[in-house]
């Protein structure tokens, strides 16, 4: 497997990484097979522990890495952004939302917002309260970012503030509907200061010092007797956990030890995102065919309850990607917006084309 020698491999890999924590997350919690996955014991309690010290850092660095790679991005012209960046995020959402609304239709699940009526559909169309509403929230921050990119200390500020607010829930109750305003700073903070991820040096004290403090920091949320406190601690571990992992990840390119599989799955992220939830879902019903006997004697074995949202990842992230490479060939515009396709005869891009759309070369 080669790669371009130009790009920064530690930003895919920390991409690639986040996507895979997201769907370890959707394994993990209601929304996955927790229905019929039953643990006990230590790999219970590991489990939890895990998912508590994901929580400050997935989304958040997710967003952080989108923003590095939208740097250059937000400087094009302004029909130029909504044209590859707004209005093709918002197109992916939409094609993926009738998608997913015709497959919750046929395996209903509890855990998911999945429109059952037309209405609910049209305002699905118009804000996301479901698991898609990471697209919406790319199309609106590109947005943001490029209107605030001349006045960009005082958009961070504003958004600092949103997020803060958001996170406090203080914000009005028309936006509990979607965590759309707590991400936006990092978003922001990775296009307007891409140099501050880069500051961050490879380095095995740092390491160590963002591990605890991430620790440390979710040992307090537990603690927190107010939501401001929480907020407080949550932020801290988010600090903590994101310069643990970008230090960690350079120091691993620095030695050659950087694993070339979480490069590759983070320039593929838009295939995984789209169908993971789904596919997590469907894993679930699947199990839930077996008999009760069975899946007990299956699922209660504490070696296999320990290695199974693992084994749950791959098996989605692999299926999400063999789906990508099957449907593409027949149905390209269900990953890329039909006005951004290539001329025939074109170089082809070094990125599966969905992709594309959630990075910027300048950046790399």
């Amino acid at each position: 497997m080669i790669f371009s020698a130009r790009r920064e491999l530690w930003a895919d890999s920390a991409r690639g990484l986040a996507i895979l924590a997201v769907v370890l997350g959707h394994v993990f919690l209601k929304e996955g097979p927790e229905a019929t996955w039953t643990m006990w014991g230590p790999a219970q309690s590991a489990w939890i522990d895990l998912r508590d010290l994901l929580l400050p850092v997935r989304m958040p660095l997710f967003f952080l890495i989108a923003g590095y790679f939208a740097a250059s991005a937000i400087a094009r012209p302004w029909g130029t952004v909504l044209r590859t960046r707004t209005l093709s995020l918002y197109y992916l959402y939409a094609v993926w939302l009738l998608a997913q609304t015709v497959f919750f239709l046929m395996v209903p699940h509890a855990g998911t917002a999945a429109a059952s009526t037309v209405r609910e559909l049209a305002a699905q169309l118009t804000y996301a309260p479901n698991n898609l509403w990471f697209l919406v929230a790319l199309a609106a921050y590109f947005t943001i970012a490029k209107a605030g990119a001349r006045i960009a200390p005082v958009a961070l500020a504003g958004a600092a503030w949103v997020s803060w607010t958001a996170f406090t829930d203080r914000l009005p109750d028309v936006f509990d509907r979607t965590p759309m305003p707590e991400y936006l700073v990092f978003f922001l903070l990775g296009a307007y200061a891409p140099g501050l991820l880069r500051s961050i040096r490879g380095s095995a004290p740092l390491v160590l010092a963002g591990a605890l403090g991430l620790m440390a920091g979710v040992n307090a949320m537990h603690e927190a007797e107010s939501r401001m406190l929480w907020t407080t601690y949550l932020l801290l571990s988010t600090v903590a956990g994101v310069t643990a992992v970008v230090s960690l990840l350079k120091l691993m390119e620095a030695q050659g030890l950087l694993p070339r599989s979480t490069v590759w799955v983070g320039r593929r992220t838009l295939p995984i995102y789209v169908v993971q939830l789904p596919l997590a879902i469907a894993v679930d019903a699947l199990i839930g065919l077996l008999p009760r006997e069975i899946a007990q004697a299956v699922f209660g074995n504490p070696l296999v309850s320990s290695v199974y949202p693992i084994a749950v990842t791959v098996v989605v992230v692999a299926t999400a990607l063999a789906l990508y490479r099957v449907v593409h060939r027949v149905a390209p515009w269900m990953y890329r917006a039909p006005w951004l396709h290539r001329a025939p005869g074109a170089r082809r891009p070094t990125q599966l084309p969905g992709s594309a759309l959630l990075s910027s070369p300048g950046a790399r």
